[in-house]
């Protein structure tokens, strides 16, 4: 099951009905409800205007409609009946969605994945429950000279190995570089600062380089990748050599990231893509049957 955000029992039973504790039907409503999608961008929580949201069914990954945000808002009718998948475009920055989905094994209650800040009221009744469900989208942006830590491509101690949660990662990666080909990057990867600066240098080296090969594998031209070792040089925390920290401090710093050395960006078409998915955002089939 995924992880989700509920429609909240609780907070439904004080503001739908004052006078009651709430039911199923009252949580989910038998009419249709307003979502209201705010985007932002994820570093300077800007509203973003012109972001093309996009609204599918999920049964059947069917195209409902576009919205167009102004004042960074974009709002659908939906039913509460109907499981969803919204996805975002715009041309500056990278793609984003969320989920709304059945979570409760009775059909009681609607959970969501892949935003932040929701916010579910509703009022008026067993009928016509007059309900908003607000959730913020928060994109990053996508610019040259931009640097961007690969989330789970860590590396164990003394080793340039591949765990599978980086291929993974990898693999979202060369999903994007393929969909857009003026893409080239700088693949960047880090050490901890145990160590000689020599050796450091070699391993991060090698590190970076298990990421290129992986992408090369994957099917991306070789010339767009550049793989540079930093050794220790850019530690992200006060990890430095002599100071005493802990496993999960220095696991920090063996890191990879990328940064954007070219880039053109391509007009917006509806796609269910998503670049760098909440790893939960619509992988279980089983949660929607």
């Amino acid at each position: 099951m995924k992880k989700s955000i509920l429609f909240l029992l609780i907070f439904c039973s004080t503001l739908v009905y004052s006078q009651s504790e709430g039911t199923p039907d009252i949580i989910r409503g038998d009419e249709s409800f307003t979502l209201m999608i705010k985007v932002v961008d994820s570093k300077t929580s800007q509203r973003i205007d012109d972001t093309e949201v996009y609204l599918y069914k999920t049964i059947n990954d069917q195209y409902i409609e576009t919205k167009s945000t102004v004042n960074g808002i974009a709002s659908f009718e939906i039913d509460p009946f109907v499981e969803y998948e919204i996805r975002t475009c715009h041309v500056d920055y990278f793609r984003s969605g969320l989920s709304i989905y059945e979570c409760n094994e009775g059909n009681e209650i609607l959970c969501t994945y892949g935003g932040r800040n929701y916010i579910f009221v509703a009022g008026g009744g067993r009928d016509k429950p007059n309900a908003i469900l607000k959730a913020t989208l928060a994109l990053s942006p996508v610019r040259v000279g931009s640097l961007y830590e690969l989330e789970n491509v860590y590396y164990d101690l003394d080793k340039e190995t591949l765990r599978p949660e980086a291929k993974q990662e990898l693999d979202e990666l060369a999903a994007i570089m393929k969909r857009n080909e003026s893409i080239t990057i700088e693949l960047s990867s880090h050490t901890d600062s145990r160590a000689s600066n020599d050796y450091n240098d070699e391993l991060s080296q090698a590190r970076a380089r298990s990421c290129y090969d992986y992408l090369i594998n994957a099917g991306i031209s070789s010339q767009r990748i550049i793989p540079k070792g930093y050794g220790k040089q850019r530690l992200l925390n006060n990890c430095v050599d002599g100071v005493e920290c802990t496993e999960t401090q220095h696991q920090k710093n063996r890191r990879t990231e990328f940064e954007i050395l070219t880039y053109q960006p391509l007009s917006c078409q509806p796609s269910l893509d998503v670049d760098f998915a909440i790893k939960d955002l619509k992988n279980d089939s089983d949660d929607y049957q």
